[in-house]
């Protein structure tokens, strides 16, 4: 250990002496550093979008099936990837928080147009996928909230919720 201690000591920059320097990667290999370093940076970016390697995986039947109770606690571990397949239907309760009104509604259900993936973490907000493996958002959600006043309807009031929305044409 003093010895290691002693060679350290003398490798150390003293005043008017050049500290000799240790090869190292930078050093030794410049071109394949730079490589490396490159590939690093340009994967740094898609890697905050792809699916965690430790989430657990579970199906929506799962959360409704026989063993939800084994499905709630997998949910109580994040991250949680849940698969949502095509034709399933879901209840939902909408809700308002508010000491102004309250809202009546009847039981809604949501049904899966095409199967997709929801991404659970503990540190962002729930996240989708289509394919279970790329959670980058391919077009903007949005939220609408207004009045819908036409001749021969009843005005209404209108909450639009656009979950990853199909493109809108231009006519």
């Amino acid at each position: 250990m003093d010895s290691i201690k002693k060679n350290y000591e003398r490798s150390r920059h003293r005043p008017g002496t050049r500290a000799r320097q240790r090869p190292t990667l930078w050093t030794s290999c410049p071109l394949s550093a730079y490589w490396l370093a490159s590939a690093l940076f340009t994967s740094g970016c898609a890697g905050a979008n792809l699916a965690p390697r430790d989430a657990h995986r579970l199906t929506f039947a799962d959360l409704v099936g026989p063993d939800r109770s084994l499905a709630a606690v997998q949910l109580q571990h994040l991250p949680v990837i849940i698969h949502f397949k095509q034709g399933e239907r879901i209840p939902l309760d909408l809700s308002l928080d508010s000491t102004l009104a309250e809202l009546e509604s009847p039981p809604l259900t949501l049904v899966v147009k095409r199967s997709f993936y929801m991404l659970l973490q503990a540190d962002a907000p729930p996240r989708l996928s289509e394919d279970g493996v790329d959670f980058s958002p391919p077009s903007k959600n949005h939220f609408f909230f207004g009045f819908s006043v036409q001749r021969h309807l009843p005005t209404m009031m209108k909450a639009v919720f656009g979950i990853r929305p199909p493109p809108r044409t231009r006519s």
